[in-house]
């Protein structure tokens, strides 16, 4: 009777049985199993025999019923079996959740390689959902245990694991220091593929920083690697990297030439998922060329081979410079569809990057449009994505403390309320009394009943003014609770007077960046990029103010690394720029911070501009101490050539100078000039807060 049951309720479920003879054979056993165990062994079999997906779900869910808690494999297989179909079925935050359920039962029960080897799986389900904290935490472990097992190239593995979550992270740097770990450990074992593997990412991690020559040098040993071992996937990855890198300096013929050998490696072997990636850089190098044709047709080549493939994360870049291209070209209709179908594919991969990049385009867009309002809110949501939590959280805090002070004003208004009642209570009863008082003589004394009514009368009209006066007192204390600003909603609003005024500097920087594109003399683009900076030296004073704890007062530490940092990045040297850089106070006020940041800007700008040759590493120094208790120093400068300071002022148009005295004077200051190996300047300046 119960094979009977089981066979009538899972023939709903059993997709094409009449068809598929290893379902029937399955569940014919099943029908005649005599276990529990052997039931559950048959329904996690049956679910990948079947082909539909909720099919496969509900025979993992029966097989919830005949496993045991003791059964601890057969659970393993279960939770691995959940995490397969969701996988197949790119829900990967389910799958991820099965996965780790299954790696928990062999951390309880398996040996320290089943234990480790599960990691690894698990590393590759959190990457597709996504979670890479949890996936940098789960390398770790793989590799801790990797190492004890003495497992060099599973722990190898691991790192590069690591290595590849930090890049897309953009966390370049702890990317670039692992790579070198693992490039390190495999040279020291001579394990050839992985040296090659590391030098790939070596080199496209120092792609990414602008360090071209470099990363060329790592791309070229991974070639000559690859070369000897005949591996033509390796070598494919290689040349298309140094395409790449050849593409952003500019030489676009050698660019189409590696990219030329990466497809023809490519083709050589039977995966071509990457041959996309290939096709899409020839369509980005003729964008640079200004060949519309050709990017078109080697971009809808790559998104051909992406969407053969399901290469759903990387394709949105693909979309992206299509729209690019029609943009370009002046096609509304392309250029909307495009960005569209861009959006809809970082949205669902998280792709920041690309996300920035569409509303940047929907500005342009937009303004070529004359429609200026909308460019700037496109701007403007680019500029407020890093602080959109903070803004949220301040009117949330703003919101409580706003209603808990009216909950305050109105329990008081009616305590007031209630004082009034009573006292109008009282003086009723009175009157009732006096009113009793004056019944009962009224027959007797006619004089004292009109004394009485003169008497009542002059109360009523006391009492009627009573309530006028409570009334306007009321009136009065709704409008001072209407117009009270707490300190805290003070506090918020000069937040956002600092944030406005710093997306504000911001919007200015880009509309100079963008009005550099459009000028064709270096030295006016000189010009442009001093201005530049001289407006982010003054955002960053704001950018701190606003995310301050105190209003009043700037890290100092932090802002000097920031300026600094931008300055080095925005000049773009070939040659290493070290900074060395010691703060040795805490904090300052805005209005010293200002004019002292912009003095900073201007001497390592010229620093950067004119100080060294490129054969040179660079080094800036900074080092601000406190004299006494107003009183500053500020010793700034680098190891470069050197000018003549008094020459160098007095040439006609030398603004860097005479804004460097300027700014001085404004410190209430004096400085000195040392020319020894490199420039140096030496200033003594006061504090500029107001008591």
């Amino acid at each position: 009777m119960y094979r009977v049951l089981l066979i009538l309720l899972l023939l709903p479920h059993a997709n094409g049985w009449g068809q598929a003879s290893v379902k029937d054979s399955l569940l014919i056993e099943l029908s005649n199993a005599t276990s529990q165990k052997r039931s559950g062994e048959l329904c996690i079999e049956l679910s990948f025999n079947v082909r539909e997906r909720d099919s496969s779900l509900w025979y993992l869910e029966k097989a919830k019923s005949f496993i045991t808690e003791s059964d601890w494999k057969l659970q393993l297989d279960l939770e691995d079996a959940f995490s397969i179909i969701y996988f197949e079925t790119e829900n990967y935050n389910l799958a991820e959740n099965h996965k780790r359920k299954a790696v928990e039962l062999i951390e309880k029960f398996g040996d320290k390689e089943e234990c480790a080897q599960s990691y690894l799986q698990l590393v590759e389900y959190q990457k597709k959902a996504l979670l890479y904290g949890e996936a940098l935490i789960t390398s770790s472990k793989a590799r801790k245990l990797f190492a004890e097992l003495k497992d060099i190239n599973s722990e190898l593995k691991c790192l590069s694991n690591m290595g590849k979550v930090h890049k897309r992270m953009e966390s370049y740097n702890a990317a670039l220091s692992i790579y070198h770990e693992v490039y390190e450990l495999a040279k020291e074992c001579s394990l050839d593929e992985h040296v090659a593997s590391a030098c790939i990412n070596i080199g496209i991690v120092l792609k990414n920083r602008g360090s071209y020559k470099d990363a060329l040098e790592y791309c070229f040993e991974a070639e000559e690697i690859h070369l000897n071992n005949k591996n033509f996937k390796g070598l494919a990855d290689v040349y298309n990297n140094i395409g790449n890198i050849e593409r952003l300096q500019g030489d676009f013929q050698r660019a189409l030439l590696f990219y030329s050998q990466s497809i023809e490696n490519r083709e050589k072997t039977s995966n071509l998922t990457r041959l996309g990636y290939t096709y899409n850089n020839i369509g980005l190098t003729y964008l640079d060329m200004e060949n519309s044709i050709l990017a078109i047709d080697y971009l809808k080549k790559a998104e051909g081979i992406k969407l053969a493939c399901k290469d759903f994360e990387t394709i949105a870049s693909t979309y992206l410079n299509l729209s690019e291209v029609y943009l370009n070209e002046g096609d509304d209709i392309r250029y909307t569809l495009y960005s569209k179908k861009a959006s809809e594919f970082a949205v669902k991969y998280l792709n920041d990057i690309v996300l920035r990049e569409v509303t940047i385009n929907n500005a342009e867009f937009a303004a070529r449009h004359g429609d200026h309002q909308r460019a700037y809110l496109y701007l403007s949501s680019v500029f407020n994505e890093l602080d959109t939590l903070d803004d949220r959280s301040s009117r949330i805090a703003q919101e409580v403390l706003q209603a808990h002070f009216r909950d305050e004003q109105k329990e008081i208004r009616i305590n007031k309320l209630g004082e009034v009642n009573y006292l109008l209570a009282s003086r009723q009863e009175e009157l009732e009394k006096n009113q009793e008082i004056s019944f009962m003589l009224i027959l007797a004394l006619t004089i004292l009943l009109i004394a009485f009514s003169v008497l009542l009368f002059l109360l009523n009209r006391k009492q009627q003014a009573y309530r006028n006066k409570s009334k306007e007192l009321e009136i009065t204390n709704q409008q001072l609770v209407a117009t009270t600003v707490s300190i805290e909603e003070k506090e918020t609003l000069l937040k956002e007077i600092h944030h406005r005024v710093k997306n504000n500097l911001q919007i200015m920087k880009s509309l100079v960046r963008l009005q550099q594109a459009e000028v064709e003399s270096n030295h006016e683009r000189e010009l442009l990029l001093d201005f530049e900076q001289r407006v982010s030296s003054m955002a960053l004073v704001h950018e701190s103010l606003y995310k301050s704890g105190e209003l009043a007062r700037i890290d100092v530490k932090d802002y000097y690394q920031k300026l600094i940092d931008e300055l080095v990045s925005a000049y773009k040297l070939e040659q290493i720029i070290s900074t060395n850089v010691i703060i040795d106070i805490d904090d300052l006020g805005v209005d010293t911070l200002l004019p002292l940041g912009m003095l900073t800007n201007e001497i390592i700008s010229n620093s950067l501009k004119h100080a060294f040759d490129k054969e040179v590493e660079g080094v800036l120094s900074v080092e601000l101490t406190k004299i006494d208790e107003d009183c500053y120093r500020l010793f700034i400068g680098d190891n470069g050539k050197g000018f003549n300071f008094e020459v160098a002022g007095s040439k006609v148009g030398s603004l860097g100078i005479e804004l460097i005295q300027t700014l001085v004077d404004q410190l209430d200051g004096t400085f000195s000039y040392n020319n020894d190996n490199g420039s140096y300047y030496c200033i003594e300046f006061k504090s500029q807060e107001k008591e």
